[in-house]
């Protein structure tokens, strides 16, 4: 039986894969076993990870991080719009 599980922490995620007995935790293209939880956009790319997190101070507006929180919730939900509010960023349902 093979098996995978993700990890979502407060500002890093991480997958590990079981199978044969063995667990592994997955390197990035990086080659780090844990990942910042971050997704930056400018007008010509989307990056995630370390790339995004590198230019979260010149990019803010455009950076999402600490998503954790809001994973799962009712978008709507007044606690969640008012937590939103503090991000530099703005999101939205497509």
């Amino acid at each position: 039986m093979a098996a995978f599980g993700i990890h979502f922490g407060t500002c890093s995620a991480c997958l590990a894969v079981y199978k044969d007995g063995q667990t592994d935790v997955i390197a990035n293209d990086l080659g780090d076993r844990v990942t910042p939880c971050v997704v930056a956009f400018t007008e010509f790319e989307q990056s995630v990870g370390a790339a995004a997190k590198q230019g979260i101070i010149r990019n803010a507006q455009n950076t999402i991080c600490h998503v954790k929180q809001v994973i799962g919730k009712d978008f709507n939900d007044p606690s969640i719009q008012d937590y939103m509010k503090t991000w530099p960023v703005t999101v939205s349902i497509i």
